[in-house]
């Protein structure tokens, strides 16, 4: 009897793809993710020892006991779960609750037939410190979220559930600051200078055409009267004077030029967490979906491991690139490009990229979102190994003939020529996450100028401008935030985001995130009360899951740590404790139109947002939320408002059937846009959900025209 060898893989997909090239004598299956975790209905871990009381999942029972079954048959098996800490921790899982006689794990970065086989021939045993560092982080996440979410929720007394963890309160704190930092903004006036000079500086007729710009270098003026030189110029009268003068006396001496070659490196290979940033960019897609679309791709056998903090690729890639390069006729560096990772960069294997170079397209159609996800990493990877774009940039001083104090004033003048486009004529320049980020040198180009000439200026302009607020973090700008202060870890952004959210935390509009008042007073709450929402905290603490990982240190003694603090605070807030932050939000928030004890809170139904009494069930009072203006405050429909003692009313019926199903009756029905007739028999089975316009109390059966279903999808601009 042939040995029998089973492969455990958290996709099915993934497992599909891998048994169509691993040979015969392999079973490869899948465990859809995590089989096991800690109760859903209570805390699950206890001071002093702290030993986790994981259960099966309740939805995964069958696939254990299947899987049970197979192990039991196996002479060997693998469990090739991912690569990161929490794919360690599922195949520990596995191997605990099934109980294999003969056991392995192997850890692959793509999908391929080659990598495969790789990864079976040089086995390994579970790497427990890695399995750790993953249970601390989970463990202390349920203490914090056990511990100090029911505090919170009694604390605010509005009606509604909140939560607070370790990482989404850290995040908060990061977007109310931002938020509060927009808002208490005071605008400053400031002035620049500008003088304009005709491209043709020789003056003859056949010149070329256009303006070049220079601008007035303040900083001379302030240390040649020993004063510090402000950031912004604000005296209007004096840049005024200044103007007028060199209006009248237009005169200049080019004092200096100086021309040299700049290079604009490529940018590294796709992380985690820039991926994030550059799909939501260039894509408009949010984190989470960015995730749920790279694990496809690379179950499927496309990319690379999508959860990496990695910038640089491996040997083989490097090569294959650079292969693919050559054939193209692009030019290559001499040696392949590398970037220097950070130091909390945590995982060991390669950036993202696609598994074959050669694969320019993922699946027939290009517009769907797998397939834009799938350029935009193989665009990255290649350009990542060409050469930088290498330009002509001068800068020019300028000497005005107006002197203050007998010095001539000066002007600056920047200008930049693209000479070798390199690695831009593939993506045209889209390095960066963010777009508005980057700062670089002016593009215009100056004329040839050298030491010494003479020149004549246009009519010099004033330029009034103003300071502006700090820019509202967008999804990609809070992730690249998030990944700068050490906030949590790249492949849990996308879920602390989507937390945020629904806790009306935060708010997305227009794709800009704005916290709200519940979020303000929330961070505000903690902040006051708790260690744990500091921007540091989340930054110490994944240093300390990166020494468990190493076998630094245990995981005892940091959940124990962090338990103690966690204690210490929750007893000083239960003896007296400030909640102002809330005290102050009730006071602005809607009392119940009804009882006046409870408050309107917002609340999101099947049909809407709307608005119901905190003090739900002993009051029932509700409202539709009104229809508001694009920025206008969300506010209840109080015209609309039912207390829930209202009389109930007899249903009035149509005395014609239903003009769809011919079983039922119509009902008349009010509606958002007004009354409507329904078909009753919408939860019989089969269901009848036809609708009739209501022509004066009556339903306008004889024009009634089915409607064609909608599909629940839209499609976006661009195919998506």
């Amino acid at each position: 009897m042939a040995q029998k060898k089973v492969l455990i893989v958290e996709s099915p997909t993934k497992a599909k793809k891998i048994e169509k090239f691993i040979g015969h004598g392999w079973l490869v299956t899948a465990s859809a993710g995590h089989i096991r975790d800690l109760p859903s209905n209570e805390m699950g871990v206890s001071a002093p020892d702290f030993v986790p009381d994981y259960v099966i999942h309740p939805e995964k029972v069958k696939t254990v006991a299947w899987l049970r079954k197979i192990v039991k048959e196996a002479d060997e098996v693998y469990l090739g779960t991912d690569l990161d800490r929490e794919g360690e921790a599922i195949a520990w899982h596995l191997q605990q609750a099934l109980k294999p006689k003969n056991y392995w794990r192997v850890t692959f970065n793509e999908i391929t037939k080659k990598a495969i086989l790789a990864a079976i021939s040089s086995p390994r045993a579970i790497d427990i410190n890695r399995v750790k560092a993953q249970e601390a982080r989970r463990v202390l996440d349920r203490i914090f979220g056990y511990y100090v979410s029911p505090w919170l929720t009694k604390a605010a007394g509005i009606g509604t559930s909140l939560s607070a963890g370790r990482v989404q309160s850290s995040a908060l704190l990061l977007i109310v600051m931002r938020e509060r930092a927009i808002r208490d903004h005071v605008s400053i006036e400031h002035f620049r200078l500008d003088v304009k000079f005709s491209m043709n500086i020789s003056g003859a007729p056949s010149g070329p055409s256009g303006t070049w710009t220079a601008t007035w270098e303040a900083a001379p003026l302030f240390k040649m009267l020993e004063q510090e030189p402000p950031q912004h110029f604000t005296d209007k009268a004096f840049i005024d004077r200044l103007a007028t003068a060199i209006q009248q006396q237009r005169g200049f001496t080019v004092q200096k030029v100086v021309t040299r070659k700049t290079y604009r490196k490529a940018p590294p290979p796709f992380t985690t967490s820039t991926l994030q940033q550059g799909a939501s960019s260039r894509l408009k897609m949010n984190p989470d979906e960015t995730m749920k679309l790279a694990q496809s791709l690379f179950d499927s056998g496309a990319i690379t491991y999508h959860r990496t903090d990695s910038v640089n690729l491996s040997e083989e890639a490097l090569a294959m690139i650079r292969k693919f390069l050559t054939s193209s006729g692009q030019p290559i560096p001499d040696t392949p490009n590398t970037w220097e990772s950070k130091e909390s960069a945590q995982e060991a294997h390669e950036a993202i990229r696609p598994s074959d170079i050669e694969m320019r397209q993922f699946g027939d159609d290009p517009s769907t979102p797998a397939a834009q996800l799938y350029q935009l990493i193989w665009m990255r990877a290649v350009a990542s190994q060409m050469t930088p774009a290498t330009y002509d940039s001068t800068k020019a001083v300028l000497l005005s003939d107006v002197a203050i104090k007998g010095q001539n004033q000066p002007f600056l003048a920047k200008g930049r020529v693209l000479l070798d486009a390199g690695w831009i004529a593939l993506t045209n320049g889209d390095d960066t996450e963010e777009p508005d980020t980057q700062d670089i040198e002016a593009t215009s180009p100056l004329p040839v100028l050298v030491d010494g000439p003479r020149l004549t200026a246009l009519l010099p302009t004033v330029e009034t401008q103003k300071t502006q607020p700090p820019a509202r973090l967008s999804l990609a700008g809070l992730v690249k935030e998030m990944e700068r202060l050490g906030i949590g870890r790249p492949a849990t952004y996308a879920a602390t985001q989507a937390v945020l959210e629904k806790r009306s935390y935060m708010e997305v509009k227009s794709r800009m995130i704005h916290a709200t008042d519940l979020g303000e007073a929330v961070a505000d709450v903690l902040q006051a009360s708790f260690s744990f929402i500091e921007l540091s905290f989340t930054r110490q603490m994944e240093d300390a899951l990166d020494q468990i990982a190493t076998g630094k240190a245990g995981y005892k003694p940091v959940v124990s740590y962090q338990y103690n603090i966690l204690q210490a605070e929750l007893a000083a807030v239960s003896n007296g404790g400030s909640n102002q932050a809330f005290v102050d939000m009730r006071a602005d928030l809607l009392a119940c139109p009804v009882c006046a004890d409870g408050i309107f809170v917002r609340k999101k139904g099947p049909s809407g947002h709307f608005y119901s009494c905190s003090r739900y069930p002993d009051c029932c009072a509700s409202a539709p939320e009104a229809k508001a203006k694009r920025g206008e405050a969300h506010s209840p429909d109080l015209t609309r408002l039912k207390t829930g003692n209202e009389p109930k009313t007899e249903q009035i019926l149509s005395e014609q059937n239903c003009p769809k199903c011919d079983k039922h009756k119509l009902a008349l029905r009010e509606g958002s846009r007004g009354p409507f007739w329904g078909c009753t028999g919408f939860k019989a089975r089969p269901s009848c959900k036809a609708i009739v316009e209501d022509v004066d109390g009556v339903p306008d059966i004889e024009n009634w025209v089915e409607k064609p279903k909608q599909s629940r999808r839209t499609t976006r601009p661009g195919g998506r």
